[in-house]
């Protein structure tokens, strides 16, 4: 039902919106993008396999916002190659470094141009994901 236009908004509102609410969390942006450009495709599900599937299923947005900043979203499904090995969340680039986090609490941070480890909490696996605290709530 997510990949059909009548019900659902594909990859990034079914999954995405999280990441971008932490984006925009951590931006300190409450407001909406001045303006939004957005490419899409379908290259994971083609011809036979790709079915009736309406949404792409990789995009990158770019979001400008009234005072200069940028958010710049991608969604790849189905790819291995994530930062640093994270399979989804963020990515906070600073004049002295950069910091990537997930939305399951692990992070990693790197300074200067070489890319020297900073503070860390330890990575979570992919079978790890936060999802037994999830579920107990239930």
């Amino acid at each position: 039902w997510r990949v059909y236009r009548d019900y659902g908004n594909g990859d990034i509102g079914d999954d995405g919106i999280h990441d971008l609410d932490m984006a925009r969390w951590g931006l300190g942006v409450n407001t909406q993008p001045v303006r939004v450009t957005a490419h899409g495709s379908h290259s994971v599900y083609r011809g036979e396999n790709r079915g009736d599937r309406e949404y792409p299923d990789n995009m990158t947005v770019n979001y400008e916002y009234a005072d200069g900043r940028g958010l710049i979203y991608e969604d790849r499904l189905f790819t291995p190659y994530g930062l640093h090995g994270y399979d989804s969340g963020n990515a906070f680039y600073g004049t002295e470094g950069y910091m990537i986090f997930s939305r399951r609490g692990a992070f990693n941070t790197f300074l200067g141009p070489k890319e020297k480890s900073g503070p860390t909490e330890p990575r979570e696996t992919r079978t790890q994901r936060g999802y037994a605290p999830h579920m107990a709530n239930f």
